[in-house]
């Protein structure tokens, strides 16, 4: 993967090497980024420069923990997520499932600074985290 010249709220993206850069994802990429930056900042209380964005073409990853830096998926959040908020932004029902569902995704990741498997321990220290 190769780092993109654009910060997104200062968080930033890393590409494959076959993905072309539209201006839609890079709406969708500060959106993101937008909200990843709030929980880093406002909730967790961690700096930024955990936090990546990285855009694949076909794996199932939504998030990953590499070394205590944080990379989520912005391909997945265009699949899942970004044509619902494109209609939705004053549809807090859609505005809460994103919260709520990067939220879990955020505090699963900051668990593996913690603890690297997924076993028993790491389900009690994801309940302390959360």
């Amino acid at each position: 993967m190769i780092r993109h010249e654009t910060l997104f709220h200062n968080i930033p993206l890393y590409i494959d090497e076959n993905v072309r850069i539209t201006n839609t994802m890079i709406k969708q990429g500060k959106q993101l980024a937008y909200l990843l930056s709030s929980f880093a900042t406002h909730v967790f209380h961690i700096s930024q420069s955990v936090i990546h964005l990285f855009r694949d073409i076909n794996s199932a990853r939504v998030a990953f923990n590499t070394n205590g830096a944080l990379f989520f998926n912005l391909r997945y959040f265009e699949q899942v997520f970004a044509k619902d908020l494109e209609f939705s932004l004053e549809n807090n029902s859609t505005i809460r499932t994103i919260i709520n569902f990067y939220f879990l995704i955020f505090c699963h990741e900051l668990t593996h600074n913690i603890n690297l498997s997924h076993d028993l321990n790491f389900i009690h220290c994801f309940e302390s985290v959360i």
